[in-house]
């Protein structure tokens, strides 16, 4: 992130996951975009930051009821990195593969 402006300003940068490419059985409803993740960064006038965003395994998870727990969606996802839900500035896509259980 960079401010180019004269004030001081802060930014929240946000990362949005879409479906799994796969859908889970036992999973009846999915959001068309779900907020996984989000950092504030406060900057100076000029000043950059490279800004990492981790998503957790419990990100990438569905609840699923006959289980009793939680699973993990594997597939492609759609990412988006955003200043809101309606306000994208990044896309690609993730690979969730195998089992992530640990």
């Amino acid at each position: 992130m960079r401010n180019t402006g004269s004030v001081k300003g802060s930014e929240v940068p946000q990362v949005y996951l879409g479906p799994p490419s796969v859908l889970l059985p036992e999973v009846t409803q999915y959001a068309p975009q779900k907020l996984a993740a989000f950092e504030r960064v406060e900057l100076n006038p000029g000043e950059s930051e490279r800004v990492d965003i981790h998503l957790s395994r419990l990100e990438l998870s569905y609840w699923s009821t006959p289980a009793q727990a939680w699973v993990v969606a594997t597939g492609a996802r759609n990412v988006y990195v955003s200043a809101s839900s309606r306000d994208v500035r990044l896309q690609g896509k993730a690979l969730v593969k195998g089992n992530m259980d640990h």
